[in-house]
């Protein structure tokens, strides 16, 4: 199905296993959805297969604006998505709705699972003018940098006199967890 363009409309395609749905935001907030039938697609309501909701988010921009207005989405597992719309038009803004970067809306966003996080990447990331390439990008990954020092620092501290190996051992092994679970271990590389 052909969609005709609009100035300012905002195209949210989803595409889980096969099937696409497309949400159409057109002028003053105005939306319509349109869903494939395609087989091999999710069955809606299927709660047990959503990671992610978004219920009656409404974004006004100023106090006359209404980019969105009642949006209700389900995310499914595995399920891929692309935003499609003109400039000005919200596509933006929903994903920093989504991604938790902006808070002034109406509606709820709601994790579906306990362990999932989201994350989000700005288009354009602001970067410290006063830094060269490597400063930069050693800011985004300083945490990381943080904890390999502290283990070279607890390793270090065997070698003292006075040294309680029970609580360096202890530290070392939370230490390591940490940086195996974040894989830093070739933050080099």
């Amino acid at each position: 199905k052909r969609m005709a363009a609009h100035p300012r409309m905002l195209v949210l395609r989803l595409f889980p296993r096969g099937a696409g749905q497309v949400l159409r935001f057109g002028a003053e907030g105005r939306h319509t959805r349109w869903m494939s039938k395609q087989a091999g697609a999710p069955k809606t309501g299927d709660p047990s297969r959503h990671v992610l909701a978004l219920k009656d988010i409404t974004k006004k921009v100023g106090s006359e604006r209404v980019l969105f207005k009642d949006i209700n989405l389900s995310f499914y597992h595995g399920a891929k998505i692309g935003v499609l719309g003109h400039n000005g038009c919200g596509k933006s803004s929903l994903m920093k709705i989504i991604g938790g970067l902006d808070k002034d809306y109406d509606g709820s966003v709601v994790l579906l699972e306990d362990d999932m996080k989201i994350g989000y990447l700005q288009q354009e990331p602001e970067l410290d003018s006063s830094k060269d390439v490597d400063g930069n990008i050693l800011d985004g990954i300083r945490h990381k940098q943080d904890l390999l020092d502290t283990y070279e620092q607890i390793t270090q501290a065997f070698s003292e006199e006075d040294a309680d190996f029970d609580k360096l051992v202890a530290r070392q092994a939370e230490v390591q967890v940490m940086i195996d679970d974040l894989n830093c271990w070739d933050l080099q590389h």
